[in-house]
């Protein structure tokens, strides 16, 4: 018994999921006062390379069951967005003092 997806649906919930957590990760980038549109292209081209993997693994791991390659392609697809996520977060907020980072250290001995 084969599984098919419904392919037409599926594409679309990946596309607007792309979409919304790309809006979020842009959020995170603006109050961080970095441009986003460069981490945005950075982050559906990790999207969909990962998703490519994930599938191709799937392929390799579970080649009599699409649904299972399908499942490793969205693990893939999660794991850029986490990867993408993280990478936003731990950028240096350009916001504190006018655009400048305080990354002096302290002249004082331990």
């Amino acid at each position: 018994m084969k599984t098919y997806i419904n392919q037409p649906l599926s594409i679309m919930l990946e596309i607007f999921l792309v979409v919304y957590l790309s809006k979020k990760i842009g959020k995170i980038l603006e109050e961080k006062g970095h441009k986003k549109g460069w981490y945005i292209a950075l982050f559906v081209i990790t999207w969909i390379a990962s998703e490519i993997t994930g599938m191709l693994i799937g392929a390799v791991l579970f080649e009599d069951a699409p649904i299972l390659m399908y499942v490793m392609a969205l693990l893939g697809a999660g794991a850029a967005y986490f990867a993408n996520y993280y990478f936003a977060k731990s950028l240096p907020d350009l916001t504190l003092q006018g655009g400048q980072q305080n990354l002096s250290t302290s002249t004082e001995e331990w």
